[in-house]
């Protein structure tokens, strides 16, 4: 979640800034309680940035050139892309929507959208 929020989130909301230290403070919480050892907790760290990351330099490469990117050799980037296909090039509006619920809290939704763009 954390990296989901330093990558999509607009850099004015304020959740962005909330959910580093509360995330820190899980991973430590976790390592101190004694369930998980300190090098699982570490390993798992590594592991989750380096698939985040890998996967948004992928497919923040313009098309034309994910074919030559050297990510291109291994076996999963072709699922991936398959998966990605029908994405529109270029940056995707960062939009909020609010299918259900009251419609004063839609509109509130609406303008908080509005606000953020």
């Amino acid at each position: 979640m954390w990296l989901v929020q330093l990558h999509y989130a607009p850099r004015g909301l304020l959740l962005r800034y909330i959910a580093t230290p509360i995330t820190f403070f899980g991973i430590a919480a976790l390592v101190i309680s004694g369930i998980h050892y300190t090098m699982d907790v570490l390993i798992a760290y590594w592991l989750t940035t380096h698939v985040f990351w890998g996967y948004h330099q992928i497919f923040e490469l313009p098309r034309n050139l994910r074919e030559s990117a050297p990510f291109s050799k291994v076996w999963w980037f072709w699922i991936c892309h398959w998966f990605e296909m029908d994405v529109p090039a270029g940056a995707i509006k960062n939009e909020w929507n609010l299918p259900i619920g009251p419609m004063w809290l839609k509109k509130a939704v609406s303008r908080l959208d509005k606000k953020l763009q």
